[in-house]
């Protein structure tokens, strides 16, 4: 399922990781993120939920929600090696609890002023 989301004048074209297959590959072995695409991934409810990735042959922003899809956290995620065991893949934890996270391309939040404390709009 598709949907957009807005934000600070961005908008995103999400896709909302409801099944376990999507949950597991997000952006797994993509080598080319467009600045538009966004998976997003819905929590049962706020906590401060890790993340972690494999395979991701680019730098990923971690954008963390809060259930009124308020920006809590940003994390940046740099490539990891492919390869790397699970038991050293860096784990990012929001700041605040949070419900829901969207991924986007690395340096994107930077670049398009996405800040703490926003709002995303989601259609």
């Amino acid at each position: 399922m598709t949907r957009r989301a807005a934000v600070s004048g961005k908008t995103f074209r999400v896709r909302l990781a409801a099944d376990v297959y999507v949950r597991s590959t997000g952006f797994k072995n993509m080598v080319v993120i467009f600045d538009d695409e966004a998976p997003l991934y819905n929590h049962p409810q706020e906590a401060r939920w890790p993340h972690r990735t494999r395979e991701v042959m680019v730098p990923l922003d971690i954008v963390f929600l809060d259930r009124n899809f308020v920006i809590v956290d940003i994390e940046s995620m740099p490539v990891e090696l492919v390869g790397t065991p699970d038991s050293e893949l860096h784990v990012y934890r929001p700041s605040a609890p949070a419900m829901y996270v969207i991924q986007i391309r690395g340096g994107l939040s930077d670049a398009s002023s996405i800040f703490v404390g926003d709002n995303v709009a989601i259609r």
